[in-house]
């Protein structure tokens, strides 16, 4: 059975189900349907607001992915 003959089958039968069964079948797929946020201690959210101003004020010097990619790839050049 193809995708797509599985979803006309749930499709026909999700419009036909009663209440009951669509509330059964709802709350097997409610974390499917509205998956959860991570939720981050609030000392990572901290550090990370405290790293982004120091690079908003210039305090610290950024990098950017390329420059991070070309490091890693000289540094490890460098260990063969």
């Amino acid at each position: 059975m193809n995708a797509v003959h599985i979803r006309e089958q749930l499709h026909t039968y999700i419009n036909q189900a009663d209440t009951k069964k669509l509330k059964a079948i709802y709350t097997i797929l409610e974390k499917e349907i509205h998956p959860q946020m991570p939720t981050w201690p609030d000392e990572w959210l901290k550090e990370l607001d405290m790293r982004a101003e120091e690079l908003d004020t210039e305090q610290v010097k950024g990098m950017t992915l390329d420059e991070v990619i070309k490091t890693a790839e000289s540094h490890l050049r460098r260990q063969k």
